[in-house]
């Protein structure tokens, strides 16, 4: 029964926590090894974009990564307020 009730905030929890763990470059830095092609994440391509004053590729990547937190974050809103319609609240 505890599920059902936090449900939109879990929800939510696991969105801003993907979006945490993408800003997230020092600990990928030590981690990963950031060998170019192979264990290069979307935040080190940004990094190494702006290091090497590929500027465009680097806005875009990071663009990218921002739209698709805002379409989570507006699926999760669509489908709260589906559910609550069908609920009747």
């Amino acid at each position: 029964m505890t599920l059902p009730n936090i449900r939109w905030g879990l929800l939510y929890g696991v969105a801003l926590s993907a979006a945490r763990a993408l800003g997230e470059i020092g600990a990928v830095l030590i981690v990963s090894g950031a060998i170019q092609g192979k264990t290069e994440t979307a935040t080190l391509y940004i990094f190494r974009a702006i290091e090497e004053r590929q500027e465009p590729a680097a806005y875009l990547v990071a663009l990218t990564l921002a739209a698709a937190s805002i379409v989570l974050l507006a699926a999760i809103e669509v489908f709260k307020r589906k559910r609550m319609k069908e609920i009747g609240r």
